[in-house]
């Protein structure tokens, strides 16, 4: 399988559009035959989250039920996007796919909601912001949405540790300034005081003016909102001034990785919490070891954010054909919303019919160099 995955890559880099059929099925009649498209950036920009988000996919069809035989159709739009509307009719009325995965990234190309309306095919998009104007009946979101994350901690800092005076240190990029906004937002409703707010450059990460800042302000707790090597090298770098002390770092879900807990996990002693943040899984969770375990055996390394997203997005829809007389993108968009687990997600529906997938959310902190539950 691991051979397998390292073929496809090859492949769908340099094709146009090509069909794979999972190998550890029997070749089955096209009647059993579920097939599922992805549109995603394979090259370019954002070739990692595309490759990642097609691992998802493939680990959750591996060891599916064995009386099917499951395809992948995946365009790759890292060097042209613009035909969009083109590539979703193709899948649907050519290639004959039950769902779309994607596209990913998300796009904000209204046109979209149309041709997918037009077509009634499924399709599931993972937006980061509850607040995306896509609108469609066939829409599928699993959403873990940035407001929601910061409204999390703010609320747990705010009433739980009884904390007031906030800061904010982000990457000068748009999705920084979103998680900023965000932020401030949150702290500004639930009765609490920015005293600090920073910005750096991303690619630099210069501290020096910043943790001056802090000392002289002193705020009790600081949100941090990047990815987990960098927030790692940010607070070493906080910590490691004279007269700082006794700070919160709070921050997103990219600090649930390995990568955070071994650079900075043993600056976070193991009495009080110096660290919080949120996710939509912790790693002692069933979903997660479940996937995780699968995602390995196939990989051979270790899983992320994006992989379980889109694993969980595409195990669900598929979960909708289990005991089902008829294998249909309508069974899907029916039987999805009864679907009840009130312990890992909500199922919701907005005015057009378009369903969210909204995963439960945790609090997560570091004790002892391990990661642990907090709510």
């Amino acid at each position: 399988m691991k051979n397998f995955f390292k073929t496809l890559l090859l492949i769908i880099v340099v094709s146009y559009l090509q069909c794979f059929t999972n190998p550890a099925y029997p070749i089955s009649p096209e009647s059993d035959v579920i097939k599922i498209g992805c549109i995603l950036n394979l090259t370019g920009k954002y070739e990692m989250i595309g490759i990642n988000a097609l691992k998802g996919v493939i680990t959750a069809i591996d060891n599916l039920w064995p009386d099917f035989s499951y395809e992948i159709l995946v365009h790759d739009i890292g060097k042209d996007n613009k035909n969009l509307r083109d590539i979703i009719k193709n899948m649907v009325l050519v290639d004959k796919v039950l769902f779309i995965v994607g596209p990913i990234p998300i796009t904000d190309d209204s046109d979209i909601a149309n041709v997918i309306n037009g077509l009634k095919v499924p399709t599931v998009i993972f937006p980061i912001t509850d607040k995306d104007s896509l609108k469609s009946k066939y829409l599928i979101k699993y959403i873990y949405p940035i407001e929601n994350q910061v409204k999390e901690l703010v609320e747990y800092s705010r009433f739980r540790m009884g904390i007031r005076r906030f800061g904010v240190l982000y990457p000068n990029t748009p999705l920084g300034n979103f998680f900023k906004n965000s932020f401030l937002s949150s702290v500004n409703r639930l009765g609490g005081q920015i005293v600090y707010e920073g910005s750096y450059d991303p690619l630099i990460r210069d501290m020096s003016v910043e943790t001056e800042w802090i000392k002289s302000i002193e705020p009790e707790a600081v949100f941090i909102p990047d990815t987990a090597s960098n927030s790692a090298e940010i607070i070493i770098k906080i910590k490691g001034e004279r007269n700082i002390s006794n700070i919160l770092f709070l921050g997103p879900n990219t600090w649930n990785s390995n990568s955070f807990l071994k650079n900075a996990g043993d600056l976070f002693d193991g009495v009080i919490f110096k660290t919080i943040f949120s996710d939509f899984f912790y790693p002692g969770s069933e979903r997660w070891l479940k996937f995780y375990r699968n995602y390995y055996n196939l990989f051979a390394i270790e899983a992320g954010h994006i992989e379980f997203q889109v694993y969980e997005a595409v195990r669900i829809l598929l979960s909708t054909l289990i005991d089902s007389d008829e294998i249909s993108g309508d069974v899907i968009l029916e039987r999805i919303k009864m679907v009840d687990d009130n312990s890992a997600y909500q199922i919701e529906s907005d005015k057009t019919g378009g369903i969210s997938i909204i995963p439960g959310s945790f609090l997560l902190t570091i004790k002892n160099n391990r990661f642990i539950k907090l709510k």
